[in-house]
């Protein structure tokens, strides 16, 4: 996820970086502080050092000498302490009385009881205490001394050395707390953001958890609902067709009694993973709807496409050859598919869309089972191109499986199915479209029989139920046609059958598996 200051990360990292950044600046001041208030008591203690050491001069000298008799030896003495400590910027070394006149000065031009200049020292006079006092540019420290601090020692600091100090200091600690800053900031940055990382993923595995069928782990029925009204809405304003399949396992009730559910759960699962592997776009969704209802849907995609993707789930649930012994459709699970393909309009609905895939859901268990159903009218326009008042049903390159023969058979088959189309649609006499129904049926045998013979020279591993296919399409094939001519089934319901099973579901669906078994040079 890309970090902005406008996304959630990129605020929390934000807020966190600026109190880091707060506590960081007051923890600095407070050093400053700190090292000021240390270089006071650094002063501090030299000026007591130094009053000591006049101390101790006036103690050798004689505690009986007046002080007025020691003040050119004080004034000496003072004189050389200045001159040893002006590399500390000493300006002045004094010795006062407790009414500020002075006894002793480092500069011999000052006189003996004259008032000290500093009107700061005489304000701090009034206490006898070890303090410091500032004047301008300077420091003055007083420290007393003598029998009840009869005196006091007043050195003068020159304050730019404790400036210059300071200003070290504040460039030193700037430059720490930029650095600090810097550091913290990137190292809670990267925890948070490796932190987020980690509560994005959680959020998203909630996410899928939410909008994914537990047993199953496709899409939910909430999941999709959501992104069919999406869908839909979005096919509204671009155009296009959308797809829904709708799929029901044959007589799973008689399934759960026999087996268990525990049997049925891995069915279901099964299930769900061939509408999976079927689902190959990144747009398409499969998601389990309720019970032993699945649904497939398929953005953008037209009625042959929908076609094939129905009969690779229905083959694909018939090659997982799960026993079923209550069913009465084969000896193994099965289902029953509606297929329905709508180019969407601002007056209708996704309702609509699952009302119509659910009417021919049942139409498909109606009829038999394990089959795909879609109306006669979403059928006709599946492959669609109109010519004045007819529909014909348009080959495709993508329908070619690279064997010239197969594809040549395929392409008269589809030609075959257009004649019967227009006579259909023209109405034409039930003799005509009865021979048009015999020459189909009579290339579709050929078909097979050469079908065959290739896919025995293949490693193709469906064989067998291949042909076991064509035998039953032939079989009800031919046994249609019989019915057709005695007159007691309508051209429709043949038509049904030959163009839609057989050219629509078994050439666009079946036969699509051996694709990958067969080659050019294969005859």
């Amino acid at each position: 996820m890309k970090i902005t200051p406008f996304n959630l990360r990129g605020k929390i990292i934000l807020l966190v970086c600026g109190i880091i950044t707060i506590v960081l600046g007051v923890n600095t001041y407070l050093n400053i502080v700190t090292l000021r208030n240390h270089i006071l008591d650094s002063q501090r203690l030299r000026a007591q050092a130094m009053a000591q050491t006049i101390m101790q001069d006036i103690t050798r000298l004689g505690a009986t000498m007046p002080i007025s008799d020691m003040a050119g030896l004080l004034g000496r003495h003072c004189y050389q302490l200045h001159q040893l400590n002006q590399k500390d910027d000493i300006i002045s070394i004094s010795v006062l009385q407790g009414d500020g006149s002075v006894i002793a000065h480092s500069d011999p031009r000052v006189q003996f009881g004259a008032p000290s200049k500093s009107e700061a020292v005489l304000k701090a006079l009034g206490d006898m205490s070890v303090k410091t006092v500032i004047e301008g540019r300077v420091f003055h420290t007083l420290i007393p001394f003598g029998k009840r601090d009869t005196a006091i020692v007043d050195i003068a600091w020159n304050r730019n050395n404790f400036d210059n100090a300071v200003r070290n200091i504040l460039k030193y600690s700037a430059l720490l707390f930029v650095l600090s800053v810097l550091a913290a900031s990137l190292s809670c940055g990267y925890l948070l953001n490796k932190v987020i990382g980690q509560l994005e993923d959680i959020r998203s595995k909630l996410e899928t958890l939410s909008i994914t069928d537990s047993l199953t782990q496709i899409a939910n029925r909430r999941h999709f609902d959501a992104v069919l009204e999406t869908e839909y809405g979005r096919h509204v304003r671009a155009g296009g067709e959308l797809s829904l399949i709708m799929l029901d396992i044959d007589h799973f009730k008689a399934f759960n009694d026999i087996y268990g559910h525990l049997k049925g759960d891995d069915c279901l699962r099964e299930v769900g993973r061939v509408l999976r592997e079927c689902s190959t776009r990144a747009a398409d969704l499969a998601a389990r709807y309720g019970g032993e209802e699945f649904v497939c849907l398929l953005p953008e995609t037209d009625r042959a496409g929908a076609v094939i993707v129905a009969e690779q789930i229905r083959r694909g649930i018939q090659l997982l050859a799960i026993p079923h012994k209550g069913s009465s459709v084969a000896d193994h699970v099965t289902a029953s598919l509606g297929v329905v393909t709508v180019e969407c309009t601002s007056d209708g609905s996704p309702l609509e869309i699952l009302s119509k895939a659910d009417e021919l859901l049942y139409r498909a268990k109606s009829s038999g089972r394990n089959r795909i159903e879609l109306s006669h009218t979403v059928f006709l326009e599946s492959t669609e191109e109109i010519r004045g008042n007819f529909v014909q049903l348009v080959w495709k390159d993508s329908f070619c499986c690279g064997n010239p023969l197969i594809d040549a058979q395929h392409k008269a088959l589809f030609n075959v199915a257009n004649e019967l189309l227009d006579a259909v649609l023209a109405s034409r006499l039930s003799q005509d479209i009865a021979a048009i129904i015999t020459r189909l049926l009579a290339d579709v045998t050929i078909h097979f029989q050469d079908e065959q013979k290739i896919l025995e020279n293949t490693t193709f591993p469906g064989l067998a139920q291949h042909l076991e296919e064509h035998s039953k399409l032939l079989s009800k094939g031919l046994k249609l046609a019989e019915q057709f001519n005695n007159g007691t089934l309508s051209v429709g319901d043949v038509f049904q059958f030959l163009v839609y099973d057989v050219v629509m579901i078994h050439m666009l669906g079946a036969d699509r598996e051996y694709f990958p078994y067969v080659s050019t040079g294969e005859r």
